[in-house]
């Protein structure tokens, strides 16, 4: 199998998880998937339209006996590391058993990412994450590696230390992530490694600026709920 991946990392979610996860999982170690970044130029050189892009060949068993071998091509990120896992022997581990609940859960937290803003996935994750060790089950999904693949850039870089502060159960979640065995390595190569704040210089709470920033924001927020309401009530109304 190769998957092709976007060099622009951590800003491809996609591609960053796709990577970590094939890392951590030792598929490439031993070579069961080779996996390629290329650039944006490269990828439109070869007519690439969508990564991750994992390619592999298939066996079709013919009514003759006979056998004809045909590429197949995958590009749902679910899918991509589902047959990763397969390779490895570690499906049921990192996606649970086939039609169970938890593998439902895992294939939601995959979708969240393509549908929610980093901050917005953040205050999921730590609502969610409140009595939890992991995002689904006892022990790392694939959900955990994708999820944190689109945390780690906002907490490591983005977030001010208040900020980290008022996520604790996120915070504590994506740095149980980032040290686990097979995480740490690649996190600090890909330069998101999520400090704890200073509590003399981050953690006393947001500046003047930061406080009018959040308020024009929360005001907004509340007229465009308001605005929602007002259209909801008006559909409502009953016809004369």
């Amino acid at each position: 199998m190769e998957l092709f991946i976007s060099d622009q990392q951590p800003g491809d979610t996609l591609s960053f998880a796709l990577e970590l996860f094939s890392n951590y999982v030792r598929a490439t170690q031993r070579n069961l998937i080779q996996v390629t970044s290329l650039s944006p130029g490269t990828l439109a050189a070869l007519r690439i339209e969508q990564v991750p892009l994992l390619v592999k060949t298939v066996s079709e068993p013919q009514p003759d006996n006979s056998v004809i071998m045909r590429e197949a091509r995958l590009t749902n990120a679910f899918s991509i590391m589902l047959e990763i896992a397969r390779a490895t022997y570690l499906e049921e581990v990192l996606f649970a058993r086939p039609d169970s609940v938890a593998r439902n859960e895992i294939g939601q937290f995959i979708e969240m990412v393509g549908r929610l803003s980093g901050k917005e996935l953040a205050e999921h994750v730590n609502s969610h994450m409140a009595m939890r060790m992991f995002l689904v089950g006892e022990n790392i999904t694939a959900a955990d590696v994708v999820i944190f693949a689109a945390l780690a850039p906002l907490f490591s870089s983005e977030l001010q230390g208040y900020e980290k502060l008022a996520l604790p159960h996120a915070f504590r979640w994506i740095d149980h992530i980032q040290h686990l065995p097979g995480m740490l390595e690649q996190v600090q190569l890909k330069g998101v490694f999520t400090t704890f704040p200073n509590a003399e210089t981050e953690g006393s709470g947001p500046s003047k600026r930061q406080l009018k920033k959040m308020a024009k924001a929360q005001e907004a927020k509340a007229s465009k709920k308001a605005g929602a309401n007002d259209n909801e009530a008006a559909n409502k109304k009953p016809q004369q």
